[in-house]
């Protein structure tokens, strides 16, 4: 015991000698397939750690998350952190980024820092996985305000397995927010990642492309996505070098232009 408390406070004594460094949070997720109750009737679904939805992730903005995903399924998966604002290669969406598909039997670590707060989620973006079951909340804690001091907290994450009805476009673009035009002025237009548009209306968002890398855009309905409605967005890392040159002005074009 003396030589374990010794140790402890030489460590603690060179720990303190360094800046603060980010928190690092790990979490472990096991993707499987397992009889679950749903409504009463037992049927196979995906489960995320044994359960459905998947256990809720906590984080503090500024930390650095390790996920380690395991593919206990016999086809390949992913997680895409929806709304997230992380590097390309940690989207989750397979054949955009550089980031392949987890294939079975396999384990992939997902790495980023949280640049923001809120409550978001994760979900797969393979096949109809996340409408079997694939998909679970995340919370990332303010930083520098102290959490809400409460009995309990209750995190409801609404999803439904299958929905044959007519029913609008919820459209996801990943990596970036847009803001929704909705006659405001520019300052109070919101930040939307996912813009529902209902029946026979259409809707104009404005996008600041400042996350470089290769992004989704689609209908969160994932059948509909299956079925095409999916694209990606490409934003090309800035280069001086690609702005076009300063066009002449018109007086040395050849023209002439009176003034009155």
């Amino acid at each position: 015991m003396k030589i374990f408390t010794r140790w402890l406070i030489v460590i603690s004594a060179v720990f303190l000698h360094y800046p603060a460094m980010a928190t690092v949070t790990e979490y472990t997720l096991v993707i499987d397939r397992e009889p679950v109750n749903i409504t009463g009737k037992i049927v196979e679904r995906i489960t995320v750690n044994g359960s459905i939805p998947g256990p809720i992730m906590e984080f503090t903005e500024g930390d650095e998350a390790i996920i380690h995903v395991v593919n206990n399924l016999d086809e390949p998966t992913s997680v895409h952190w929806h709304g997230l604002l992380l590097p390309p290669e940690m989207d989750g969406v397979p054949g955009l980024g550089g980031y392949e598909a987890i294939k079975a039997g396999e384990t992939f670590t997902y790495r980023f820092p949280h640049r923001q707060n809120d409550n978001y989620w994760h979900h797969a973006h393979s096949a109809l996985q996340e409408q079997n079951g694939h998909y679970g909340a995340l919370m990332i804690y303010f930083k520098d305000e102290p959490v809400v001091q409460a009995d309990r907290d209750y995190v409801v994450l609404l999803s439904d397995f299958s929905n044959e009805t007519m029913m609008a476009h919820p459209i996801h673009l990943h990596g970036m927010f847009v803001q929704l035009e909705n006659g405001q002025p520019g300052e109070k237009l919101p930040n939307k990642h996912t813009v529902n548009v209902a029946p026979g209306t259409e809707y104009s968002v404005l996008l600041t492309a400042d996350e470089p890398g290769e992004w989704a855009f689609h209908c969160h309905l994932l059948y509909h996505m299956s079925a095409g409605m999916m694209s990606t967005v490409v934003v090309a890392e800035y280069d001086e070098d690609d702005l076009p040159t300063a066009q002449p002005a018109p007086h040395d074009m050849g023209g002439h232009h009176d003034h009155h």
